[in-house]
C-alpha cells in the first residue's frame, strides 16, 4: 500500500547536536515522490528564514541543479536556493521544478526581499551540511534530509540582505 503524505506531515524542522553540543537545525520532507519532498523541503527552508506565506510569487527565476547523486542533488538543492536569495535578494514560496535523476529544473517564484512584510527569523544560514543527509525514494513515498548550517562564518549575514533591501 503506498502511503500518501498529507502536508501536515511533510516537512519537519528539528535540531541536530553535533559532538561538542552545538544544535544545528535538521530539514526533513517527505512526498510521494522526491519531486514533491524537494518542493516540501524548499517551503520548510524558507519558512526558517521568514513567513512563506507573506512572499507573493510575482517574479520567477529559471533553476537547474546538477549533482552526483540523488543525495547530493539535495544538498546542492537547498544550497542553490540560498545562492539565490543572497544573489537576488529574493524570497521564494512557489516551486515549480521536476527531480529527475541527479537533476532539478524549473522555475522557482517569489519577490524581493521587503522588510516590512517579511520578518527575518534566523539571521545566520550557510547551507546544507554532510550530516544526516539522504534523498531516498520508495514504494511508499519519498524523503528527503539535510543538516543545515548556521554558523556565523559565512562573509553575509541573511540581516545584510533586509538592510540593504528597500521597504514598500
Amino acid at each position: 500500500m503506498k502511503r500518501v503524505y498529507n502536508s501536515l506531515m511533510a516537512v519537519q524542522i528539528t535540531e541536530w547536536t553535533d559532538r561538542t553540543g552545538r544544535a544545528f537545525p535538521r530539514l526533513e520532507a517527505r512526498g510521494n515522490s522526491l519531486t514533491e519532498a524537494f518542493r516540501r523541503a524548499a517551503v520548510g527552508f524558507y519558512g526558517l528564514i521568514t513567513d512563506v506565506a507573506q512572499v507573493r510569487p510575482s517574479s520567477e527565476v529559471t533553476i537547474f541543479c546538477e549533482s552526483s547523486d540523488s543525495d547530493w542533488l539535495f544538498s546542492d538543492w537547498i544550497n542553490t536556493l540560498l545562492y539565490e536569495t543572497r544573489e537576488r535578494g529574493m524570497l521564494f514560496s512557489e516551486f515549480h521544478v521536476e527531480v529527475d535523476g541527479i537533476n532539478v529544473k524549473g522555475v522557482i517564484r517569489g519577490e524581493a526581499i521587503d522588510p516590512l512584510r517579511h520578518p527575518l527569523r534566523r539571521e545566520w544560514l550557510a547551507g546544507a551540511a554532510f550530516e544526516l543527509l539522504y534523498a531516498e525514494e520508495g514504494p511508499d513515498g519519498a524523503r528527503v534530509s539535510a543538516v543545515l548550517n548556521d554558523e556565523a562564518r559565512h562573509p553575509l549575514p541573511l540581516r545584510e540582505l533586509w538592510k540593504g533591501a528597500p521597504s514598500k
